[in-house]
């Protein structure tokens, strides 16, 4: 080992360091140069941003249909949230992405859940089934709600029960 090895392996390391920092703070926020955006929200969230499954247990579905018909919910309304709802979604995915999975009796209900979030201005998305297993083409199975703040999303969906 010469004398000037370990000052180029230090030198090495802290350029890594110091390489990696500046990547990271200018990398953080994917499209936004590095800059968090503010979210300000009225009301009393505190902070607590859900999504939320809607169920349809009218319907004679697997627990495997059900969690692929809730799959494809949860990232319908992560697409959907890109374009509608961006500061909602980055609050969301920063506070934990919680979901979580509630039941209704009928279709009618669906759609009633799928207005009320329209004009809470929430993002909504209603599955339709292709048919191709255990449910007629065309049936509409799930409700995602969200990604939004807790009391909006209670607002729509507070009264019902856990699936």
């Amino acid at each position: 080992m010469t004398a000037n090895e370990p000052r180029v392996w230090m030198v090495m390391f802290l350029m890594g360091l110091i390489g990696g920092y500046v990547f990271g703070r200018t990398h953080s926020e994917e499209g936004t140069g590095g800059k968090r955006a503010a979210v300000v929200i009225s009301g009393d969230n505190r902070g607590e941003f859900k999504m939320v499954l809607v169920v349809r247990r009218d319907l004679p579905m697997t627990k495997g249909k059900v969690a692929a018909q809730c799959a494809h919910a949860a990232l319908a309304c992560y697409e959907e949230a890109q374009k509608s709802n961006p500061d909602f979604l980055s609050t969301w995915k920063k506070a934990g992405q919680a979901k979580i999975t509630l039941q209704c009796d009928s279709e009618a209900e669906l759609r009633r859940l799928e207005v009320r979030a329209a004009r809470l201005g929430v993002t909504a998305c209603a599955i339709v089934d292709a048919g191709r297993t255990q449910i007629d083409p065309g049936t509409t199975t799930v409700l995602g709600v969200g990604p939004a703040p807790v009391t909006l999303v209670n607002e729509i969906t507070g009264h019902l029960k856990l699936y």
